[in-house]
């Protein structure tokens, strides 16, 4: 519930990760961005090798905005996260996995106040929420991202009020991921937000059995 309400332009005060997990994650983080930059120089034309390295570039945005609170830290990240995958799609227009990242700071540009959009869109980035969403749907079609793009549509849908398209979402996710309990109650949640309490209430308790 703390995902669906404005979205926050400040840093916000969170506990630290644990040490180890923490270390691991930059360790790791840090020899597959050098692995994706030297692929990019030595093939600047390869949409491959842009779509690894904005993949890269996303994560260590998402870590740095979500785990460690980093809110405006994570600003210079995401928009290289952005630029990468725009170029992949310059390149590859049916490499529809890039619609992940690009699709979902274009919804969330759009979701701005127009005074705070501007600025966006001079940073380098785009705006429109529809077309966010058409991306993320395509990013569906590949196996990939289908399950992070799913993740994404539900979170966003659910923001829009469009509680069908976010079951329709949430019912694929289930049926892939059985045994996952948080889909479960995300269903659930959705069903009471829509205000469809039966539903609601039938879909929790399966999930519980």
């Amino acid at each position: 519930d703390d995902y669906l309400g404005p979205v926050s332009r400040q840093n916000v005060k969170t506990d630290p990760a644990p040490a180890e997990v923490s270390k691991a994650f930059h360790t790791y983080l840090a020899r597959a961005l050098t692995l994706a930059n030297e692929r990019v120089t030595q093939a600047p034309q390869d949409p491959s090798a842009h779509y690894e390295l904005g993949t890269a570039l996303g994560l260590q945005a998402s870590w740095s905005a979500t785990v460690e609170g980093r809110v405006m830290g994570a600003f210079g990240s995401a928009r290289r996260a952005y630029n990468e995958h725009e170029r992949v799609l310059a390149l590859a227009p049916g490499k529809k996995e890039a619609g992940l990242i690009v699709g979902t700071y274009r919804y969330l540009v759009g979701s701005l106040s127009m005074p705070v959009r501007w600025m966006a869109y001079v940073a380098g980035f785009g705006g429109d929420k529809e077309r966010g969403l058409r991306m993320i749907e395509d990013a569906t079609t590949v196996p990939s991202t289908r399950t992070d793009a799913r993740f994404a549509l539900v979170l966003l849908y659910n923001r829009e009020r469009q509680w069908d398209l976010a079951m329709k979402h949430l019912r694929a996710l289930q049926a892939s991921h059985p045994r996952n309990r948080l889909i479960w109650l995300e269903a659930g949640s959705t069903l009471l937000r829509a205000g469809r309490f039966a539903e609601a209430d039938a879909m929790l308790t399966e999930g519980i059995n």
